[in-house]
């Protein structure tokens, strides 16, 4: 399954509005409702196909698009951004235990500027030509997460490693013709370890 959709705001979230003590216009959520609602649908409904599959021994997979957007700030589409920040987390949050209990590996690609229709012509001006990612190696990115294992071993992270080489839980920065295995952040302390900690399971206590 390949959660791929995703749109950019074509509204400027600084905007100024002249409606003195009433509040502006409200703020379109369909970048949101795409980019992030649209993935955690899909991620839902992947667990409950999969879960009915009768095929023995097929290798299933759920990728999400992210972006580069979804490890830094995007200043100029903070919608976008949020969204795709939310896409690493849900992935993050659920990898570890749709494939501990259904063998369902979950990662995520977060590729840098591809130009594609997200953009017009005017705004992919604003990026440097020559860092522009190629779709090609978007599709060997996403080929490397569909295999399960990744050939090249000088851009491994020792989560990988970890997990005898399978890829799951892995947030794939994709950029230009490099790609590299992105982390979570490390907990602050023991304190933070312990609270994070109970968040592992898969339902409270009532």
């Amino acid at each position: 399954m390949f959660a791929n959709a995703g749109i950019a705001e074509k509204t400027n979230f600084y905007e100024t509005h002249d409606t003195g003590i009433e509040p502006p216009p409200p703020l379109t959520l369909l970048v949101s409702n795409i980019s992030l609602d649209a993935v955690i649908l899909t991620s839902y409904l992947a667990l409950h196909y999969f879960r009915l599959s009768k095929v023995s021994g097929q290798d299933k997979t759920l990728i999400m698009t992210a972006s580069c957007g979804g490890i830094y700030p995007s200043y100029y589409s903070p919608i976008y951004s949020a969204a795709k920040h939310g896409v690493v987390g849900l992935m993050r949050s659920i990898a570890k235990s749709y494939w501990t209990f259904d063998k369902i590996r979950v990662n995520a690609i977060c590729p840098g500027v591809v130009k594609t229709n997200l953009l017009t012509v005017k705004e992919w001006g604003n990026f440097p030509e020559e860092y522009f990612t190629p779709v090609e190696k978007i599709v060997e990115g996403v080929l490397v997460l569909l295999d399960g294992k990744d050939s090249v071993s000088d851009n491994r992270i020792d989560a990988v490693v970890e997990k005898n080489g399978i890829l799951w839980g892995e947030a794939l920065e994709i950029s230009g013709t490099n790609h590299y295995y992105r982390e979570a952040p490390k907990v602050c302390d023991d304190a933070m370890k312990a609270v994070m900690k109970a968040t592992d399971i898969q339902e409270l206590e009532h």
